[in-house]
């Protein structure tokens, strides 16, 4: 079947969502809007992943395990991962990577740790929006260490997008995705860049904020419902669908 999919999702413990982004109001605003997949992609942290996940198995919405890292180029990038616990094996991996520094809450905002049931477990004090000290290809290759997929976010915003931060969209990385702004003509921006044809593009929301959530144009055919085929799926340009 083709599944409706948004790839993109902050919660509450990005210090820049809405206090809204709970994950239990993630998944039925999801569900709301028809859609029957969603990526929790916090900022360098997978803390909220398990809470999205069992949020999402009470109302049949795969909840896909993400992060959105920032690397030492200041590009975003997305992982996906197979299982919650492949997700905080990176984590492990990128914990160390981050410098050890305080998040000024007046200025970012509060970052929070909750359960499925939306109870607040933890704040966490370090400041998680800035870069690791690892590269794109040691991030993407990590990555596809744990079974996962990597590609770069938001690729035409001037902010940590990475045509307008780098240029150019490195021709030797792992994975052949790129994700472009939700509110972005795919057809306008392939004759801008026709090098990318033969790329998966993938439409998703960034959603901060619960209206964002839905924003995504990006179907995916899977044989079955899993975290796991999903990640194959999205390597394989037949397999998906943006309009």
């Amino acid at each position: 079947m083709w599944y409706k999919a948004d790839l993109h999702v902050h919660t509450v413990l990005s210090a820049c969502a809405d206090w809204e982004m709970t994950p239990t109001n993630i998944v039925h605003r999801a569900k709301e809007v028809g859609l029957n997949i969603l990526a929790i992609t916090d900022h360098n942290t997978v803390k909220n992943v398990g809470a999205g996940i069992r949020a999402g198995q009470r109302e049949n919405i795969l909840v896909i395990p993400g992060v959105e890292i920032q690397t030492k180029e200041e590009v975003h990038i997305i992982a996906l991962f197979p299982s919650e616990e492949k997700a905080l094996a990176f984590e492990e991996w990128l914990k160390p990577l981050l410098p050890n520094l305080n998040n000024d809450e007046d200025l970012f905002g509060v970052q929070v740790v909750v359960d499925e049931e939306d109870n607040v477990v933890e704040i966490d004090k370090r400041l998680l929006q800035i870069s690791a000290n690892a590269s794109i290809e040691e991030v993407m290759l990590k990555v596809k260490q744990l079974d996962g997929v990597a590609y770069p976010a938001h690729i035409n915003r001037d902010f940590c997008g990475i045509i307008p931060t780098l240029g150019f969209i490195p021709p030797d990385l792992p994975f052949k995705i790129l994700e472009i702004n939700h509110n972005t003509d795919l057809s306008s921006f392939l004759k801008t860049h026709p090098e990318l044809n033969d790329y998966v593009i993938l439409i998703s929301s960034d959603a901060h904020f619960l209206s964002s959530i839905g924003n995504s144009r990006t179907a995916i055919y899977l044989r079955n419902l899993s975290s796991s085929e999903l990640i194959e799926a999205i390597q394989d340009k037949r397999r998906v669908k943006v309009w």
